[in-house]
């Protein structure tokens, strides 16, 4: 008996070191996971940024040329050349289009998105969809179809998320439906709001509808080829309907049309009444005040904390008003590492510090960051924030980059100084000369970068206002290629801990 002890104990001796192994296993395999996923992203910021500089410059110019070409002169050009013109800037835009689904879906697998939901009247939304979608069909030899119930009810949904579903599935039909109709259905039931988009193009093959909402997933290599398209479309759109607790579903026969069905599901207190006791009774959250300027910041904790309705405070200043009118569970004070404040705040009030583009605005002393590619609307509005302007400073190594900001600020009305840089060094000769009043400044420049012409310029123009112009489109991939300037705390928590830490503390405070 004692010798079927000792048995039994070195079993479940090995047992537990084979556990053992087996956990250390699932630990590392997690962490080469996780840092694979970094490194994609990474990859992802990287290849967007190098496609991202000349087809800046494609879509720049051919902006200009088509939609302001008395830049140039007295030259008119031929209707045919303003048609190609048009083409080059079109197809450049459905190329960015293309770069940013890359770049977006990398940046959803490791960092999520963020849902901003507002209370939404469903019929009035799809009033405007439709007539966005009726200049998306204009001159098309598609038919556009709307069979839409009348007094739909009110949902939370984000709005752009919804627009950018519906936007998706009818491109997808357009694409690949060279004649017919292409039809938007959309009713209630007891559950759900339920739409459909429904085309009468190639179809899909059986044995391919499995696989459509896969990731880079064509169903054609060759129509791919022929009608653009990163095979990325349809699995962004099915991230999004998910995020909203829904389901799509396809239903297709190939040589007849597809359906691209999508739910949204009604809200629990609205399953069981009427449409006027919807609008009426709407089911109240607790409110949660957010103390930050930033957009993204909020969105974020928005996301996290999705069972209350949070509320955009942009500043100390205004928290007692705030206070007053929304009497919330919560405050919750985004600000940085080793910034404490004390507020005397008379309700539960929460610091956290989740690293905020403000911050790297704020900490440059700089005036505005812009991510490239960017528009000649763009330039205006910040030569007309700081109004009144009359000479301005471009610095870039890329002297087509710095063409195309001149010619864009060659369309506003007056006239501007324009005073042209191509490195760090002749930036802070012009700086000394001519004392501009306004900077657009490029950051990564070989030899003196942005962030050194920035250090000295405190010493020889203070009140320089300054644009940065930022590689990337998201400010943490930025602040990460010069770590250097980048703001968080050693050995702190990330983002993702710090928020389902906020989500714990605000779940056990008691309601107000």
């Amino acid at each position: 008996r004692r010798a079927e002890l000792v048995q039994a104990l070195k079993s479940l001796d090995t047992a537990y070191q084979t556990q053992r192994r087996m956990q250390n296993q699932l630990v590392f395999a997690r962490q080469q996971a996780t840092q694979a996923r970094r490194m994609k992203e990474r990859f992802a910021a990287n290849i967007s940024h190098e496609l991202r500089t000349p087809l800046n410059l494609i879509m720049g110019f051919s902006e200009i040329m088509y939609l302001t070409p008395e830049v140039y002169g007295d030259v008119v050009f031929p209707p045919k050349l303003v048609r190609d013109i048009h083409q080059i800037y079109s197809n450049s835009r459905h190329l960015l289009d293309m770069i940013d689904d890359v770049l977006d879906l990398s940046h959803l697998e490791l960092s999520g998105f963020s849902l901003h939901f507002q209370q939404t009247d469903m019929n009035e939304f799809l009033g405007q969809m439709t007539d966005m979608l009726q200049n998306l069909f204009r001159g098309q030899q598609l038919e556009l179809r709307v069979e839409i119930e009348p007094n739909l009810p009110v949902l939370e949904i984000d709005r752009t998320r919804v627009r950018q579903i519906l936007l998706n599935l009818f491109n997808n039909a357009q694409r690949f439906t060279e004649q017919g109709t292409v039809t938007l259905r959309v009713w209630k039931d007891e559950h759900n709001v339920i739409f459909q988009v429904i085309d009468t193009g190639r179809g899909i093959p059986a044995d391919k509808i499995p696989f459509i909402f896969d990731e880079f997933f064509q169903v054609d290599y060759s129509l791919s080829r022929s009608h653009g398209g990163a095979g990325l479309g349809l699995a962004i759109t099915k991230r999004f309907v998910e995020a909203h607790n829904g389901v799509i579903s396809v239903q297709s026969e190939e040589g007849k049309g597809s359906t691209f069905t999508f739910t949204l599901p009604l809200p629990v207190y609205q399953k069981s009444m009427t449409q006027t006791q919807e609008i009426t009774h709407r089911l109240e959250k607790d409110v949660v005040l957010v103390v930050e300027r930033d957009p993204l910041i909020v969105s974020m904790i928005r996301r996290y904390l999705d069972q209350y309705d949070i509320v955009q405070v942009e500043s100390l200043n205004e928290l007692d008003d705030a206070i007053q009118q929304y009497y919330p569970r919560a405050v919750i004070h985004n600000i940085k590492p080793d910034a404490a404040q004390n507020t005397g705040c008379p309700i539960p009030y929460v610091e956290c510090s989740l690293p905020s583009s403000m911050w790297f605005v704020e900490q440059l002393g700089v005036a505005a960051s812009l991510a490239k590619p960017i528009t000649t609307q763009q330039i205006h509005e910040q030569i007309q924030r700081f109004a009144p302007v009359e000479s301005l400073l471009i610095v870039d190594d890329d002297l087509g980059f710095v063409q195309l900001v001149q010619r864009s600020i060659e369309t506003l009305p007056g006239r501007y100084t324009v005073y042209r840089a191509y490195d760090g060094v002749q930036a802070l000769e012009l700086i000394e000369e001519h004392h501009p009043q306004l900077m657009f400044l490029d950051l990564a420049m070989p030899e003196m970068n942005g962030f050194e012409v920035l250090s000295r310029i405190q010493e020889i123009q203070p009140d320089l206002r300054v644009v940065l112009l930022t590689a990337t489109r998201y400010i943490q991939s930025e602040q990460e290629a010069y770590a250097g300037m980048r703001i968080q705390q050693a050995n702190g928590l990330n983002p993702s801990e710090v928020l389902r830490c906020l989500r714990a503390i605000v779940e056990t405070l008691h309601p107000r």
